[in-house]
């Protein structure tokens, strides 16, 4: 445990996870190594759950950019479209290899924007079907968004002074 909470304040959020503002009692915190290797395992776990949910993310685009048709044929086989995927895919690729090569915190602060980044092209694939709450990419973009502002938020607490 890295700290006692003193106090929860949920936050509202549109998505089905519980979110809550936590303030710790400072005098309960763990200093030294033990929270380095915390801060360590969580950014190492934070940027594997942002390459799982790139990847996700792309397979849904791909599926219906494979299913759906545009002028006469499949909008996968569209030159801009297929330029769209591969960018996501590079960055996808990007994520999975970073995530087995044990990630640090600049590792995470990369993961976060290339998540959101992969995830908005996707989103732009499938066109509005991506954000309507029946199709599971819209929840992807969201989660990425959400994981991107927590985990700038804690690196940059991380990187304050104390105070």
């Amino acid at each position: 445990e890295l700290a006692t909470a003193e106090r929860l304040e949920p936050l509202p959020y549109t998505d089905a996870l519980g979110v809550a503002r936590v303030e710790a009692a400072a005098e309960r915190g763990v200093a030294g190594p033990d929270a380095e290797l915390r801060m360590a395992a969580w950014a190492a776990a934070s940027t594997g759950y942002l390459a799982g949910l790139t990847a996700r993310a792309l397979e849904l685009a791909l599926e219906h950019a494979r299913a759906r048709r545009a002028f006469g044929r499949p909008l996968a086989a569209l030159e801009p479209v297929q330029q769209m995927l591969a960018d996501a895919a590079t960055l996808s690729e990007g994520l999975d290899l970073l995530a087995h090569d044990r990630p640090g915190l600049d590792a995470l602060a990369h993961a976060g924007d290339a998540a959101e980044r992969a995830t908005a092209i996707c989103m732009q694939v499938t066109g509005a079907l991506g954000f309507t709450l029946e199709f599971p990419l819209q929840r992807a973009y969201r989660r990425s968004r959400a994981a991107r502002a927590w985990a700038d938020s804690v690196l940059r607490a991380w990187d304050a002074p104390p105070r």
